[in-house]
């Protein structure tokens, strides 16, 4: 089965949302609910931009996504990438499940207040989190959960959560995918748009698209789960090393 999960960061044109919401395609839609009401290092959600998501939700195969609260963390980070939430790379977490929990739910009020509807799947920013994000999620009654998936790993199942591991649309051999919204539209940070072979890739997944419900989990290994979180932070800080050396 195929996923598609789109991330929305900045939102400039409304044309490619309105054909994915009329296209009654069972996406997964995931909001950061802190540009609901105001921006944080990019612009709020425009107004038309709240209206179509409100409209999309009405689909019962959509999923809304809450991607953490502000998607920033609470850390000063001078030089390298601010965008995580729930764990951070930089600093030792002890068992911070109260802040987390804080969080989640400011998360879910303001999606609720902003589309009427509570989110069924919680997206850590940038993918980063710890067991503590889990145990929270568990608790507050999330239906999935998303992860990066960095190996090939098939969704499973923590607790009452179905962990979907996803990857880049472009990536090859996987069931679950993902794409920023301001990608397709060729207005991201990077003024990154999707190259024709990115673009066929993305289309070709529409006939094959499948709501999350249909995900039966399976049982995967504890040491290949942990070996997909060790690349995932690994790959993060040569990320940050990176743009260090810009």
């Amino acid at each position: 089965m195929v996923t598609l999960n789109v991330y929305f960061n900045s939102v400039h044109r409304h044309d490619e949302l309105e054909m994915l919401v009329s296209s009654k395609a069972p996406l997964v839609f995931s909001v950061t609910p802190k540009r609901f009401a105001q921006s944080e290092g990019v612009a709020k959600y425009p107004d038309w931009f709240v209206e179509l998501i409100r409209e999309a939700v009405k689909n019962p195969d959509v999923v809304l996504a809450q991607r953490g609260f502000s998607h920033k963390c609470r850390y000063v980070h001078s030089r390298v990438d601010p965008w995580h939430e729930n764990d951070c790379l930089y600093h030792i977490s002890f068992d911070d499940s109260e802040r987390q929990k804080d969080l989640m739910c400011m998360g879910i009020d303001a999606v609720l207040k902003a589309v009427g509807k509570v989110p069924d799947a919680y997206a850590p920013p940038n993918h980063i989190f710890n067991s503590a994000t889990l145990s929270v999620a568990n608790e507050l009654g999330y239906k999935f959960f998303m992860d990066q998936a960095n190996i090939k790993l098939a969704a499973y199942r923590h607790g009452r959560l179905v962990v979907v591991p996803e990857n880049e649309v472009f990536e090859p051999n996987s069931d679950h995918y993902y794409v920023h919204y301001d990608h397709i539209e060729g207005k991201s940070k990077d003024n990154n748009k999707f190259s024709e072979k990115e673009r066929q890739a993305y289309a070709r997944l529409f006939p094959s698209l499948q709501p999350l419900s249909a995900i039966i989990p399976v049982d995967e290994p504890m040491h290949r789960l942990f070996l997909n979180g060790l690349i995932k932070r690994k790959n993060k800080l040569l990320r940050d090393v990176k743009n260090l050396r810009r």
